[in-house]
């Protein structure tokens, strides 16, 4: 997957591939900035329609926990659209008992969710808290 940043604005886009060839869009991430105290860090939303007038229906992830403690959680959300607003943890990032720096870490990813996306989060949210 391929992680790209707009800048004028704290959206990033994900594609799938490595960014050799023109791949359509996965997701669009943007970070948390609330001004209320919550655990949420990051949402990652299916892209824009065609037409632009909406979100394409597909499932919405959001990033909950502490990048800095390397303490994550990501849930995959239904929308309101599909029956209710369910929430279930799809991949959880969290420290190696015996590691040295904050570079080591597990990321345990449930058996149906795609691994390559729970990376991708990761690499997002390094980027995100780099800025």
């Amino acid at each position: 997957m391929v992680v790209q940043k707009l800048s004028l604005a704290e959206e990033w886009l994900v594609y799938d591939g490595d960014g050799d060839e023109p791949a359509p869009r996965r997701f669009t991430a943007r970070r948390n900035r609330s001004l209320l105290r919550t655990k949420s860090l990051a949402r990652l939303s299916p892209p824009r329609s065609l037409d632009g007038t909406g979100d394409a229906p597909g499932c919405r992830y959001d990033v909950e926990g502490s990048y800095a403690g390397r303490s994550l959680d990501m849930f995959a959300c239904t929308s309101w659209a599909s029956g209710g607003n369910q929430r279930r943890r799809v991949a959880t990032v969290c420290r190696k008992e015996a590691a040295v720096g904050l570079d080591v870490f597990r990321l345990i990813v449930e058996p149906d969710f795609e691994p390559a996306l729970a990376m991708a989060m990761v690499i997002l949210l390094d980027q995100m808290n780099a800025s």
